[in-house]
């Protein structure tokens, strides 16, 4: 019997952004959910439910959902897991505070997915060792041991506003930082020990208005404070070493703006990325914004882009992602070029 399998398809094309490439697929890119390091795994999804797995020119079914179920898959540098939500209901009933079920399975896919919770905002850590999500429910933080998966620990957060979502680190096996919010609104990065069950705080925004926005470099954290409203519109970033910095007042900022920037703060390995507003009209809310980098070795703030309609960016596998006018730009990540071929075979 004579079958055909085709793998994706993925290119790039110069653009006018700073020379940045655009991302172009064969396949609709808006159903791409995960593309791995080396280019030869692909995570997408499909109108009629499934999530799949190509590579090596052939696919898996990794999940069946319902019709226009809606996915978000999680990797890391390490790529040993894939996290993935599920999300039945993403159409007709988009909340925010709404917990989905999350599941873990291997990068190829050569194990079940394996259900380790309800909730939002997944990751994974220490060499996929962890992983941690969010229970808007309960209002609490999920830790889950893969090596103690009957086991998960849970830390218990204020009673946040509508619509938070707590980000989170894991620096030790039994430390994490995390972002919480008061009765007040004012938001605070937090470090908890899950030996001593005991948090240390380590910023406060400056504002209730103001969200905060973690990622960890190289030992060091990096703390994004944003406006959310146009009374407050000043910005920041800020270093923090983690460890040998006593009650964390070893702190500097890095990068500040007049500017009420859109944030988004991203990490690689190496540098940092965010949402920078060149423009802004008070009267009437309106931004202009690019994507920037910090180079964080001479501390200095690089502009990538110049249409000034940038309006987010896409943390897709390995691959730094800009979004403008229905079009995905690589900001940062190798991207692999494969060639436009289909593999026959007899059976």
């Amino acid at each position: 019997m004579r079958f055909i399998n085709k793998v994706l398809i993925w290119f790039l094309l110069p653009t006018s952004s700073f020379g940045l490439s655009e991302l172009k697929t064969k396949q609709d890119i808006t159903k791409i959910r995960y593309l791995s390091n080396n280019g030869t795994v692909t995570y997408y999804q499909k109108t009629s439910g499934e999530l799949q797995m190509s590579t090596n020119y052939n696919f898996k079914n990794v999940f069946k959902g319902s019709k226009n179920t809606e996915y978000k898959v999680i990797g890391s540098k390490k790529e040993q897991r894939i996290l993935f939500s599920v999300d039945e209901q993403f159409f007709p009933m988009q909340n925010a505070l709404k917990d989905n079920p999350i599941y873990v399975v291997d990068l190829k896919a050569k194990n079940e997915a394996k259900l380790i919770g309800l909730g939002s905002n997944p990751s994974l850590h220490f060499n996929d060792q962890f992983a941690s999500f969010y229970n808007h429910k309960n209002k609490e933080i999920v830790i889950y041991n893969f090596a103690n998966p009957s086991s998960p620990r849970n830390i218990k957060l204020n009673k946040p506003f509508p619509y938070f979502n707590s980000s989170q680190i894991m620096i030790t096996p039994n430390d994490i930082i995390y972002t919480d919010v008061n009765r007040n609104g004012t938001q605070a990065v937090l470090l908890y020990s899950l030996v001593e069950n005991k948090f240390q705080t380590i910023h406060k925004s400056s504002s209730p208005s103001n969200k905060l926005e973690i990622c960890e470099i190289d030992n060091k954290l990096y703390i994004g404070e944003f406006p959310q409203t146009q009374y407050r519109i000043e910005s920041q970033i800020i270093e923090v070493p983690l460890f040998n910095n006593k009650n964390y007042l070893n702190k500097s900022i890095i990068y500040s703006s007049k500017l009420p920037d859109l944030g988004q703060l991203t990490c690689n390995e190496k540098e940092l990325f965010f949402l920078k507003t060149q423009n802004y009209s008070k009267k009437l809310n309106l931004f202009k914004a690019d994507i920037a980098k910090i180079d964080l070795n001479k501390k200095e703030t690089i502009i990538l882009t110049n249409e000034g309609d940038f309006d987010q960016i896409i943390q897709l596998g390995h691959l730094t992602l800009g979004y403008r006018s229905a079009k995905y730009f690589i900001i940062a990540g190798k991207a692999n070029a494969f060639s436009d071929e289909i593999k026959k075979a007899l059976k």
